[in-house]
Parts: structure tokens; sequence; C-alpha cells
């Protein structure tokens, strides 16, 4: 393992994006109106890919950490949104998969960008486009929703302790 690129994805995916939470957030707490937040994650947070450790790490972290900030934020003017989608075919997937196979992986960028846009538009703080490769929608948001539900009975808890 080159432990020299992990640390540089964990910082592109990770590191980088609190830094920004930390530099922004000041100013849209300061704000009258309604603010959003709105990150990037994939469903291999969940479901983990072997072949990209450091990725699947990353946003991982990345997720867990929103999932903090929107509960921390809950009180306040401000909305964190997560897009998580599934793989989009685009020409990241070429350097990998090669120009064959690359360019019919995953959902269309326009579906994607259809899907990601709609939940943006009604306001969802979780957006799934696609779905992961092997599992199908359904099974994905019920591994979601047993997250959510733990995640919310662990915040319960917390909120009762902390009063």
């Amino acid at each position: 393992m080159d432990l020299g690129a992990f640390n540089r994805e964990i910082t592109i995916n990770f590191t980088s994006q609190v830094a920004l939470v930390h530099a922004v957030l000041p100013h849209l707490l300061k704000r009258s109106g309604p603010s959003s937040l709105i990150f990037t994650g994939t469903p291999v947070t969940i479901i983990p890919a072997f072949p990209m450790p450091s990725y699947c790490a990353s946003k991982a972290a990345l997720e867990t950490f929103l999932i903090c900030l929107r509960e921390q934020l809950q009180d306040t003017n401000v909305e964190v949104q997560h897009i998580s989608p599934g793989p989009v075919r685009t020409e990241l997937h070429d350097a990998d998969m090669g120009k064959n196979a690359g360019p019919k992986f995953g959902m269309a960028l326009e579906e994607f960008v259809n899907e990601a846009w709609a939940g943006l538009v009604a306001g969802e703080a979780d957006i799934y486009p696609g779905c992961v490769g092997g599992s199908t929608k359904e099974q994905w948001l019920e591994l979601v929703k047993l997250r959510d539900e733990a995640v919310a009975r662990m915040s319960g808890l917390l909120r009762k302790m902390m009063k």
C-alpha cells in the first residue's frame, strides 16, 4: 500500500471538506435566511469495495461527519444535504477499467443529474441516485433506513444525557 496516496485520498475526500465547513459555517450561521451545505458521498461508505480502501474509508469518515454535523445544526438555519450516487458513467472509470468497460459502468450522467436535482429541489437531506453494484435500490435503502433509525436512537439518548 502506498501510504502517501492513502493519506492524499483521506485529505481530498475528508479532511479538506471538514476544513471547508470550518471556514464557511460561521458565515452561514450569521445569515438570517436558510443555507445549505451540499456534499457528495458514495454507497461504498456502507458497502465497501475492497480494491479502494482509502476511497471507502475517506468517504465513510465524511458521511459520519455529515451525520454528526446535521445533528449539531438541527436547530439552525443551515441544512446539510448529502448526495450519494451509485457509480456514474464518467471518464473517471476509464483509467481503471479501460476504454471499453469504463464508459458502460454506472448510470448515465443525465439520469444522475436529474435524480440529484430533484432531491435537492425537494429539500431531501439524503439523496441516493442509482444503486450499489450487486444490490437493488430497495436493498440499499433498507440498510440506510436501519442506520438512520440507529442514529436517531443514539442522538435521542445523547440529547437526554446532555440536558
